[in-house]
């Protein structure tokens, strides 16, 4: 039997709980019919039609109970048997991260180096002289031979701008010799605490900075504007929920990032907070 991907609507619109039909005051703006429709609830278990009025599924039941619910704005769908239930909830997410690295390259399953140095090149016509370019997800253990890139590796394909790629893991990012030179990290740079600064055999960094050490350049990329911080968060919103997640706890509001909680509220009012938040 056929799933239905509506199922990632539906979840977000449940504010009240499951009902049978009758009394309702209006018709209903949704109405779902013909499907396999499982409720949750042990009193209703699976039934084959819904009624949706606003953010609440007002009844749900029968399709000859649910057809009253049917008005002249009423939009119904016919699942055609198709399977519809609760969407997943996630109860730790980073959503502005997560979209903002849809804003960057990204390296997840890149099989080289030179791979990934294609990558790179192929994003230049689209940034501005001395625009940062930065990326996410490549993981060395996929190459063959396996071997960490260096900052020689990226500046052979730009020295005009400075880079910062992350490790598919998050905790380490290399760099090219430009950004180096702009966090002023050299030979005689101290390791930051709780980072490492990796170094070749003659002790000069060869662009690997790991954990805190990430932060002596990560902190002098300019701060996404307004308009970044809501399509990030619009690409992540879309991205859960075409894999299902419905509702989320998002730790993207600490500290300075209150930017996003704003972002957030104009998603809102413009009607594309589509996962519960």
């Amino acid at each position: 039997m056929k799933s239905i991907m509506l199922t990632l609507i539906l979840v977000p619109l449940v504010l009240g709980a499951f009902t049978r039909s009758g009394g309702q005051e209006s018709s209903a703006d949704l109405v779902l019919v013909n499907g396999t429709i499982y409720t949750g609830d042990p009193a209703l278990g699976r039934v084959e039609a819904l009624a949706i009025k606003g953010e609440i599924i007002t009844a749900a039941g029968t399709r000859h109970e649910i057809e009253h619910w049917v008005g002249p704005h009423t939009r119904v769908l016919d699942l055609q048997g198709r399977f519809v239930m609760p969407g997943f909830n996630d109860a730790h997410v980073h959503m502005a991260s997560a979209g903002r690295a849809k804003l960057t390259l990204d390296f997840t399953g890149v099989r080289s180096l030179a791979e990934m140095q294609q990558r790179m090149r192929a994003r230049l016509d689209d940034v501005q002289p001395g625009e940062w370019l930065r990326g996410h997800g490549w993981d060395q253990s996929l190459w063959d031979p396996p071997s960490i890139p260096t900052r020689q590796d990226l500046d052979a394909v730009s020295k005009d701008h400075p880079m910062l790629f992350s490790r598919v893991d998050g905790h380490s990012a290399v760099v090219n010799s430009l950004a180096l030179e702009l966090a002023g990290i050299t030979k005689d740079t101290p390791e930051p605490e709780g980072g490492e600064i990796v170094r070749d055999p003659q002790g000069e960094p060869t662009g690997w900075l790991k954990e805190e050490a990430v932060g002596l350049v990560e902190r002098l990329i300019p701060k996404p504007t307004q308009a970044q911080r809501k399509r990030a968060l619009e690409l992540a919103l879309q991205d859960a929920a075409a894999h299902g997640v419905t509702s989320v706890q998002d730790d993207s509001v600490r500290g300075c990032d209150w930017e996003n909680f704003v972002a957030y509220q104009k998603l809102q009012q413009e009607g594309k907070l589509f996962v519960r938040v």
